[in-house]
């Protein structure tokens, strides 16, 4: 007797497979499949930062089109002060470095959207498993900070906004904080960042313990806005453009950027416990197109009475390759000219793209204007123009414009070529 169940099912796979070979056959379905796939591949190209952190991809990054703010301070570091220092102390309440004493502030900025910041925290499990399978020896860096060295530091919260959906978060910390509750609400926060709506921000309030109408009221009317949006603009005076970001000892302290290890604190803290800090950088001067500038004691650097420019960049860097082709042909207009003497360092292979041998290793002092130049960890592309205009990360990739980005290099080295021939 025929089993006619398994007869059917017989049928159908091999109907499912005619099926199936027909569509992988049909060009229109397998244009759109890949459609899908490159716009998804867009979405998440354009959804990340201008620049790219060399070493561990752990920043969560954002660059406002135009702008590389590079702020600075005096000698403490201390300037720009909000008025809502969140300092880790015993009670969590601690508001303002008055109550600090002479500890070793550390300021973090971050944001409650991260899932780096979370990492950092130690609080995002996965993504902190996820590190420690690349390095086994991996510790998230601030419940270590605070165990190590205890009472020696603080850590000041600063709000850095990346997305605008993160802003009700930030603000309903500082709701809390007039409570007296700004670490715990921080920390249920950062434990539950797909909830963080305003209905989910205020059943944390009540878990807490908060007064439910005072928090409510906060958060509804919008009071602490202002204070979020100056902790951003701290942010970006102090050179900040992707979190989290840290500053051991303040804005001219040891700048960490991302779930860097605990290991990668260790060093900048115990210098800056003992008083070695490093030198400040000089005085920040008036800025060209989307470039940022130095009053540099010793003039613009330059070599047969040539201003020289110089872009750092990997091949591994989807930002680097967007800008590198524009970089190479703008500059070469100039150096052509006798105008200028241009770089393109490969960091990774050493090359110079702009000469015709392939170079294998990056001169020492080449490497020294990249360190000086560039954020910690150091990012690409960085742009260096003169030893006195630069900018990490590229200006105008959102908008794909890379005449506006060419146009930026011709503004700044004309600036340099007036500058020099005053």
């Amino acid at each position: 007797m025929t089993d006619n169940t398994t007869d059917n099912k017989g049928k159908a796979s091999k109907k499912s497979r005619r099926a199936y070979s027909r569509y992988i056959q049909d060009p229109v379905f397998v244009g759109l499949v890949v459609l899908v796939l490159l716009l998804g591949m867009a979405t998440f190209y354009f959804a990340s930062n201008a620049n790219c952190p060399i070493g561990a991809a752990v920043a969560s990054t954002y660059m406002e089109s135009g702008t590389v703010p590079a702020g600075t301070g005096d000698e403490s570091g201390n300037t720009g002060a909000t008025g809502n220092d969140n300092t880790a102390g015993d009670s969590g309440e601690g508001a303002g470095t008055e109550d600090t004493g002479d500890k070793l502030l550390i300021y973090e900025f971050s944001e409650f959207k991260c899932p780096f910041c979370s990492a950092a925290t130690g609080f995002n499990k996965n993504l902190i498993k996820r590190f420690q399978s690349q390095d086994p020896s991996y510790k998230p860096a601030i419940p270590n900070i605070k165990e190590k060295y205890g009472d020696d530091v603080a850590i000041v919260f600063k709000h850095y906004i990346v997305h605008d959906s993160a802003r009700k978060a930030a603000e309903a910390a500082e709701c809390a904080r007039d409570q007296g509750k700004f670490w715990e609400m921080h920390d249920i926060m950062f434990q539950n960042q797909g909830n963080l709506e305003p209905d989910d921000l205020k059943q944390y309030a009540a878990q807490i313990g908060l007064d439910a109408d005072k928090f409510d009221s906060c958060l509804d009317s919008g009071e602490k806005k202002a204070v979020v949006d100056a902790d951003t603009r701290l942010g970006r005076e102090w050179g900040v453009t992707g979190t989290p970001t840290f500053f051991v000892g303040g804005e001219n302290g040891y700048k960490v950027v991302g779930a860097q290890p605990f290991s990668a604190f260790e060093e900048p803290i115990q210098k800056a416990l003992k008083g070695d800090f490093p030198e400040p950088p000089p005085e920040r001067g008036e800025s060209v197109a989307s470039f940022d500038s130095l009053l540099l004691p010793d003039g613009i650097c330059t070599e047969d009475g040539k201003p020289i420019v110089r872009l750092f960049t990997t091949t591994g860097c989807p930002h680097c390759n967007w800008i590198k082709d524009t970089f190479d042909s703008t500059v070469k207009e100039y150096v052509d000219e006798g105008k200028i003497v241009a770089h393109h360092w490969e960091v990774i292979t050493g090359d110079d793209t702009l000469t015709e041998e392939v170079e294998s290793e990056v001169p020492e002092s080449e490497l020294e204007i990249y360190s000086t130049f560039s954020s910690r960890p150091p990012s690409v592309p960085t742009f260096v123009f003169g030893c006195k205009y630069y900018r990490i990360g590229n200006a105008h990739e959102r908008e794909g414009d890379l005449e506006a980005e060419a146009q930026d290099f011709r503004e700044v080295i004309d600036a340099l070529l007036e500058e020099l021939a005053a």
